[in-house]
């Protein structure tokens, strides 16, 4: 609903924090909104205070995610984050995902010339279990959803995302070729048999053994 655009960064400023893991990238440094007209043309949030929310978010520093459903939920988000885009906060990250409503050629032309990362909303009950790459039309583009694009979305594709000299060692080996398979569902049935981070080796399959996990929660529920 229509609230005070300062007083909800003021709040949000408060709350922000870094955690330990992956070199403090997991953090709380986005305002994430949800934005509805699918019922009508009356929206719960004014397309005023959601631009000026954008505005004072980038102003702060803050990412900005909005969920929008509906096609004057989708249009009037595209143009909160263009206004802010334009008003010259040029590193934050913004994201769009939107229900199939729209254009999606169109709006992700749109995006695409403003930097915006776009992506489809998932159903409410989705029969597809990973709901991220739902929309991936082949595992190449998948692959891409989970790594390159998510970085983006993310504002740290500088040092994560890809293999490339300067960035962050952490990848998944499989079993087997994972660009080799043939549909969505083959894909997510390969077993990852190590895993590293900032290049070390933090799981592997060989020497993983069940038992002592078993353990250590158990011990942790104690």
């Amino acid at each position: 609903r229509d609230l005070n655009p300062k007083a909800v960064m003021h709040k949000l400023s408060q709350y922000r924090t870094t955690c330990a893991e992956l070199n403090g990238y997991i953090n709380f440094r986005t305002l994430k909104l949800m934005v509805d007209s699918s019922s009508g043309d009356r929206w719960t949030l004014s397309e005023e205070v959601l631009k000026e929310l954008c505005l004072e978010a980038g102003d702060r520093g803050f990412d900005v995610h909005i969920d929008a459903r509906g096609e004057a939920a989708i249009a009037g988000s595209y143009e909160a984050l263009s206004a802010t885009r334009s008003a010259g906060y040029k590193k934050n990250a913004f994201t769009l995902a939107h229900d199939p409503a729209a254009d999606p050629e169109e709006l992700s032309d749109n995006c695409l010339q403003i930097n915006i990362s776009e992506s489809v909303l998932a159903a409410d009950a989705p029969e597809f279990d990973w709901s991220c790459i739902r929309t991936a039309k082949d595992v190449s583009e998948a692959v891409d959803m989970l790594t390159i694009n998510a970085a983006i979305q993310l504002g740290i594709d500088n040092e994560f995302g890809s293999i490339q000299k300067g960035k962050h060692a952490d990848f998944v080996i499989f079993n087997e070729n994972p660009l080799e398979a043939k549909t969505l569902d083959e894909f997510k049935n390969h077993k990852s048999v190590m895993t590293v981070i900032d290049g070390v080796v933090v799981y592997d399959a060989e020497e993983d053994d069940p038992a002592q996990w078993d353990f250590l929660l158990t011990e942790q529920q104690d």
